[in-house]
């Protein structure tokens, strides 16, 4: 976690004075696949969402932007003995993100906070659950002309803090979430 954000500081650090000449779109929206590695310690099993991320950002100049996504994943747990469970997981989340645009390459870091929930149905017993988020990340877009690129990689440490049901164990799970996708820009 430490080596994670250590990264994402150095490339916002490193991306203020790298900043090129290559102007910045004032809109950006993509669609992207998802992958969410999800702490889950009551399961006793890891469960590894599959789903997609769409986003929208608005950028104020060549170096800052407000980014709101809404991310959403899906796994079927087989918990032996006949038992499966379906699970969801879906998040909402807003903040700035800050980049070091070049021609070629676009790199950036974000601090996105919100809203993540999650779903468990054993096909007749269902929680439901909605609580606090928080991804802290970097990533880089591959930038083909001025109004498309692909989003190489954006990776992030996905904190929520849902309630355990056993009071003694903690409330926040640290995630992993990683995407890849298509940008549209204008």
């Amino acid at each position: 976690m430490r080596k994670f954000l250590l990264v994402a500081g150095l490339l916002m650090l490193f991306s203020m004075s790298a900043i090129a000449q290559e102007e910045a779109p004032k809109f950006e929206v993509y669609g992207m696949y998802t992958y969410v590695q999800v702490d889950d310690q009551e399961v006793g099993t890891d469960i590894n969402t599959n789903g997609a991320t769409f986003g929208v950002e608005v950028n104020t100049n060549n170096w800052f932007g407000l980014a709101g996504e809404f991310g959403f994943g899906v796994d079927n747990l087989d918990l032996g003995g006949g038992v499966e469970v379906d699970v969801d997981q879906w998040t909402l989340l807003f903040g700035p993100r800050f980049h070091a645009r070049t021609e070629r390459f676009s790199p950036f870091a974000h601090v996105l906070a919100g809203v993540a929930h999650a779903g468990a149905d054993t096909g007749g017993v269902s929680v439901d659950e909605t609580a606090f988020a928080l991804a802290i990340g970097a990533g880089a877009d591959l930038n083909f002309n001025k109004n498309f690129a692909w989003r190489i990689v954006s990776a992030d440490y996905l904190m929520t803090r849902f309630d355990a049901p056993d009071p003694s164990r903690a409330s926040r799970q640290d995630n992993v979430r990683v995407s890849t996708g298509v940008v549209l820009r204008w």
